[in-house]
């Protein structure tokens, strides 16, 4: 009869083994490189990103290309057709790609007025400095940072589901920003239109805003603003989080939230009526003008006028 034999084998041996077969999956994929797409003389006004893991950053400058640090693995197909430059990742990152180096895909252009920016972006941080305009903005991105400080003529719409988004000195026709987790501050924006502002777990702080209306709908962190106007409504639902508006005004004002305070310093006076089950109240009471109704479940409420 056969006998089992069983081989002893240590944990240095297994890490030496799983090692060597990591290093020879992954060594050759370490470096990266940068390639240069010279777009001389070929123009357009949309672009559209389809990128796996890159950070994407405009940039404006007397030359035309694109610059691709990348790795030799995961290449991008730059062309433009018709009237569209088009940016997409050729190939996916491997389960045991552990050392992929940071990509990265900058767009350099002496052009400052575009009708689109399409982008639909897997992991990486956006960046737009101050000098261009578009015409609509639509960007899906599922992890990393978006730093917008251009303008739009109609619609800004970005789509996230974890990232911190800022937007500064922005005018707009209208703004729509969505995440599950992280930061949006808003600093210096005028729009002509409404803004929505919609998120899971993450601080929203607003200074320095005009619009129509104003929608904020977060379930857990602060709502803090400060010089904020709004020809028409505000409305605000939260579920845990502090809500302050200092120097701000609108007509009607619908203010709810589960758990956290409410201050509001307006200017112009209103009709406040509050409701808390457990918390305190300070208002102007009898005062006139459009209605700001505020609830709160727990939470003290502070409203005065400043003029």
């Amino acid at each position: 009869m056969k006998k089992l034999v069983l081989i002893p084998l240590t944990i240095g041996g297994l890490l030496a083994v799983s090692g060597g077969i990591l290093v020879g999956c992954s060594i050759g994929e370490v470096g990266a490189e940068t390639n240069t797409h010279d777009l001389t003389g070929q123009s357009y006004s949309k672009i559209s990103l389809d990128l796996e893991t890159s950070d994407v950053e405009l940039i404006i400058s007397e030359e035309s290309k694109v610059v691709c640090v990348e790795s030799k693995r995961i290449k991008h197909d730059v062309k433009v057709e018709g009237d569209t430059l088009s940016i997409v990742s050729q190939g996916k990152k491997k389960w045991f790609q552990l050392f992929e180096p940071s990509k990265k895909v900058q767009i350099y252009t002496p052009a400052t007025s575009f009708t689109s920016l399409n982008a639909n972006l897997s992991t990486g941080d956006v960046a737009v400095p101050s000098g261009f305009t578009f015409a609509s903005i639509d960007v899906k991105l599922s992890t990393g940072k978006i730093e917008f400080k251009s303008n739009v003529t109609n619609k800004l719409n970005f789509v996230q589901s974890t990232g911190d988004v800022k937007l500064e000195g922005v005018s707009a026709g209208e703004i729509y920003l969505e995440s599950s987790t992280g930061k949006k501050e808003l600093d210096n924006v005028a729009v002509t239109g409404d803004v929505n502002l919609k998120s899971s777990t993450g601080e929203i702080k607003i200074n320095k805003l005009t619009c129509k209306n104003l929608t904020i709908n977060a379930s857990t962190g602060d709502v803090k603003a400060s010089e904020a106007i709004m020809s028409g409504d505000l409305n605000v639902k939260t579920s845990t989080g502090e809500v302050t508006f200092r120097n701000s005004d609108a007509q009607k004002i619908n203010i709810q939230t589960s758990t956290g305070d409410v201050e509001l310093s307006l200017l112009s006076s209103h009709d406040v009526e509050v409701e808390t089950d457990t918390g305190r109240t300070d208002y102007p009471h009898h005062a006139e003008g459009p209605a700001c109704d505020i609830k709160t479940d727990t939470g003290d409420i502070k409203v005065t006028f400043v003029s």
